[in-house]
């Protein structure tokens, strides 16, 4: 759909044939899409397994949310985190497209897209503090091990810490450590990585980190043997930069009416709707509406399918839940 001589069919393809993306706006209409090549494209793999065009477009769209979303579980699930304790933020420029239908994999309740977030990468990393790692290797069994000579391994690896981070301009007052130790049951292959209390070093800490190891082991494979002998494979430390944060703006609750831009055709869960499209630069603090609806701007398109409702926050964020 991009003119620029792919015939192989993409998940943008896919989101353009189904309604997600109006053709004329993509880019807030600075780069129009050609319809009619994304329908070919996927003609020819639903040719192929007998399928229409629309439920090959679905079918594509299911793949990438599904493979996302068990991204989302080897970051979460596989370390013992529960996904659907938290609230899925939705940025880039595609990621509001499929973000609610990620979260439907994952169980989780509420999603956030941030204002501008085509750019929310890019303002992290401005936003974000700097951190420098350092490890040593370091066997010994926590039973007998020398507190005295870990701490003395972690004095050596804040000074190589401190040197590098020094000549990004950070100074010393501006530094946080995390110390932390990679353990295992004796015989096992894998660690599991705990963090000192308040990074102290003592004979006290040493016993703490023990007994969080055997909690952490529970929580990610389900059992523990605190009988158990513990091995220090690992030692860590992370020097953070902390950096002057920029505060987002809260707004104050806007009275100005809700109208949407237009009302297209899109494609839910198998069924055609009359979608209503919004500008983003006109959604305020206090705008509430129920799906189905797009919302653009320039670095994103927002996709909240039936079922869901949305409201802007003070922050301008775009706040979706499923109806109750």
């Amino acid at each position: 759909c991009y003119r620029l001589g792919g015939k192989q069919p993409t998940v943008t393809d896919a989101n353009l044939l189904l309604g997600r993306i109006d053709p004329d706006y993509f880019l807030a209409g600075k780069m129009i899409l050609d319809k009619d090549a994304s329908f070919t494209a996927i003609n020819a793999i639903a040719d192929q397994l007998n399928l229409s065009v629309m439920d090959t477009a679905q079918g594509i769209l299911d793949i990438a949310n599904a493979k996302m979303a068990d991204a989302i579980r080897q970051l979460t699930i596989q370390k013992g985190i529960d996904p659907r304790e938290f609230m899925l933020v939705a940025f880039g420029g595609a990621g509001p497209m499929h973000a609610v239908f990620i979260a439907e994999e994952l169980n989780i309740t509420q999603i956030l897209v941030p204002s501008a977030p085509g750019a929310f990468s890019a303002w992290g990393m401005l936003q974000s503090d700097i951190r420098q790692d350092a490890v040593r290797t370091f066997n010994a069994g926590l039973a007998n091990v020398s507190h005295q000579e870990v701490k003395e391994t972690y004095d050596e690896m804040q000074k190589e810490v401190d040197s590098i981070l020094y000549k990004q301009n950070i100074k010393e007052e501006q530094i946080e450590y995390v110390k932390t130790a990679d353990l295992r049951y004796s015989g096992q292959e894998f660690t599991v990585n705990v963090a000192f209390d308040q990074n102290t070093v003592n004979q006290a800490s040493i016993h703490t980190i023990k007994e969080k190891f055997h909690l952490r082991h529970d929580q990610i494979y389900g059992h523990s043997n605190p009988s158990g002998l513990v091995e220090i494979v690992n030692l860590r430390l992370a020097g953070i930069g902390k950096v002057k944060k920029v505060l987002k703006q809260h707004f104050d609750f806007s009275a100005k009416p809700l109208k949407e831009r237009s009302v297209n055709k899109a494609t839910f869960y198998g069924k055609v709707y009359d979608t209503c499209v919004y500008d983003r630069n006109r959604l305020f603090y206090g705008h509430k509406f129920n799906g189905p609806a797009i919302v653009e701007e320039l670095s994103a398109t927002t996709v909240i399918p039936p079922g869901y409702i949305a409201w802007v926050d003070s922050m301008e964020s775009i706040v979706i839940e499923k109806e109750s």
